[in-house]
């Protein structure tokens, strides 16, 4: 018999905290994925994709000039045109472990007819994310492109807006089955999805968006910051494929993953080599790999991660490849 209560330790959001069975108390360290802040008055092609539609009027922009340390996207007058700031990596989502998005965002306005602004973990396909569509403010999951919004009023936390004109902390916290939004740290809405999936696909990049659709009074949002961090550890638990005799296409992988390391056991003389972020042995390529002439094996340390898959092209079917990752 005991004769202390048991008490179940939860935080602001509602999340429990949990021992081992061996009594020691669970704990991670975020680790960052994708995403970052915002510097100099270039932006990083390297690391952002910024997509711009135009159909007329005055073009709508993407900088880091009219407010230093802060992604600027701006409608402008263009009716039908729209500015997409979308990072290139993807953040892989691992079973066990959730993925936080987080940013701050601050408007220009509160919002216009006829324009939607939207931020979180999305591709415009699939994912979870912020929206002010005319001066509505929603929470929305998008599955296969099939978008459900909760506006504001209908929130099952805190329906109190904030003043979008100031800067605020917007987080999403997602799982398999759930989508926690939460803004200056006060959990706004969550969404259950107890009979469904509520995305294709969990992997994601974070974006941001700037949309007329009629529209012709220049509008605009400030991104100060993007990123999405895993809740636990970066790398899991490898595997290996062993490849000889073949000289084909191989997919090792479909989805999101990371490339450990390459072990060439047999090398040949300018053989080649070609690793693919994808299920085809073409697109996205990578490395490229023209082998020397070796008595030895040839060991090479990638540590790369990769979002659509992973493919091997060998040249010689005398090669014998170990691939090693997760």
């Amino acid at each position: 018999m005991s004769y202390f209560s048991k008490v179940k330790l939860t935080d602001g959001y509602g999340f429990g905290v949990e021992n081992t069975p061996m009594d020691e108390l669970r704990a991670v360290s975020p680790v960052r994925l994708v995403g970052s802040t915002f510097n100099g008055s270039t932006v990083d092609t390297n690391f952002w994709t910024v997509t711009i539609v135009a159909s007329g009027g005055t073009i709508a922009t993407a900088d880091l000039t009219t407010m230093p340390g802060a992604l600027t996207l701006s409608s402008q007058t263009d009716a039908t045109g729209s500015v997409i700031a979308q990072s290139i990596r993807k953040a892989r989502y691992v079973g066990g472990s959730s993925n936080r998005y987080r940013a701050q965002i601050q408007l220009g306005d509160t919002g216009k007819t006829d324009n939607t602004k939207r931020w979180g973990m999305f591709d415009g396909t699939d994912g979870a994310y912020f929206k002010l569509a005319g001066t509505t403010l929603s929470v929305c999951t998008m599955k296969a492109g099939v978008e459900t919004a909760v506006a504001s009023a209908s929130w099952n936390g805190s329906t109190t807006v904030p003043t979008l004109t100031n800067v605020n902390s917007y987080e999403i916290y997602i799982t398999n089955s759930k989508v926690y939004f939460v803004i200056g740290g006060v959990l706004m809405h969550t969404a259950t999805f107890s009979t469904s999936t509520w995305t294709a696909t969990t992997t994601l990049p974070v974006r941001a968006d700037n949309i007329n659709s009629n529209n012709t009074t220049n509008t605009v949002m400030y991104v100060r910051v993007m990123t999405i961090y895993r809740l636990g550890q970066l790398e899991t638990n490898t595997q290996y494929k062993n490849i000889t005799g073949v000289s084909a296409s191989q997919i090792l992988k479909y989805g999101a993953g990371m490339l450990h390391r390459v072990v060439v056991g047999t090398p040949v003389n300018n053989a080649t080599i070609a690793i693919y972020d994808n299920v085809t042995g073409t697109g996205s390529p990578i490395a490229l790999l023209t082998l020397p002439n070796s008595a030895v094996p040839i060991t090479l340390d990638f540590k790369c991660p990769f979002a659509t898959g992973l493919n091997i092209v060998p040249s010689s079917a005398t090669l014998n490849v170990t691939v090693i990752y997760e």
